[in-house]
């Protein structure tokens, strides 16, 4: 896309292409926004030298557009509309959006509801293959700017469910510190019982020994009684001591 001016009451043009300025409604300046198709074939141009007059801009959009041309390149190079009134239509309003854009330091400045209409209008260049798409995204995002100020504008339905899950989370997070301190508690008194249990065992452990030394103290004792019986038992036995010697 190029955008060219004229001097207003003279009859040549700027280099390169010819552009026209004149009066239109209260003697505003318009300047004509051209198309040149360079070597390929359009469904709208014979010639790859054909001018194609897409729009009629006002003045004071023509650096605005200018400048969206040198960072976006040709945002209409493939458009699918060939009327040059249609294409002046998109064009225009495409320019409009982004001075308001430039003039809005806030999007309080920018209500819901006129988001919601750019971004239909944005949506409709789209589909006939306006390259908007660096524009309908940041609209959007001032649309979801909007959409969430809303939601923190009090009252608050999302503020109020906020309010609640953190009294929830309160909440829980005292009843944990209650358990944790239980589970101290309880931890004191297995540690407790552990000592008990160990100091049981060390006692049976000694006893088990006292048990193994009274055992073959016991079985010795058995067979010292053993022996003193069977020794009373021949002596028992005997008529006279002197039994069995002559």
């Amino acid at each position: 896309m190029v955008v060219t001016r004229r001097q207003s009451g003279k009859g040549g043009s700027t280099e390169g292409f010819g552009s026209e300025i004149g009066t239109r409604g209260n003697h505003k300046i318009m300047f004509k926004y051209e198309k040149r198709v360079l070597k390929k074939k359009s469904p709208h141009s014979s010639s790859p030298d054909q001018l194609l007059n897409l729009k009629h801009l006002l003045v004071e959009s023509v650096d605005l557009l200018t400048s969206v041309l040198g960072k976006y390149g040709d945002i209409g190079d493939n458009c699918s509309i060939g009327s040059p009134t249609i294409r002046s239509f998109y064009m225009q309003n495409i320019c409009d959006i982004v001075e308001k854009l430039k003039n809005s330091n806030c999007i309080s400045l920018i209500t819901k509801s006129e988001a919601e209409k750019l971004l239909v209008f944005l949506k409709d260049a789209e589909n006939v293959c306006f390259n908007v798409g660096w524009l309908k995204r940041r609209i959007n995002e001032i649309y979801e700017g909007k959409q969430a100020f809303a939601m923190l504008k009090a009252p608050s339905e999302l503020k109020h469910y906020h309010a609640e899950q953190k009294a929830k989370i309160h909440s829980a997070k005292q009843k944990t510190e209650i358990y944790k301190k239980e589970i101290a508690i309880h931890q004191q008194q297995i540690d407790m019982h552990q000592q008990q249990i160990h100091d049981l065992q060390e006692k049976i452990h000694t006893v088990n020994a006292e048990v193994a030394v009274y055992e073959e103290e016991a079985l010795n004792s058995e067979k010292a009684i053993a022996e003193c019986k069977a020794k009373l038992r021949l002596l028992v036995g005997l008529k006279s001591l002197d039994q069995g010697l002559l």
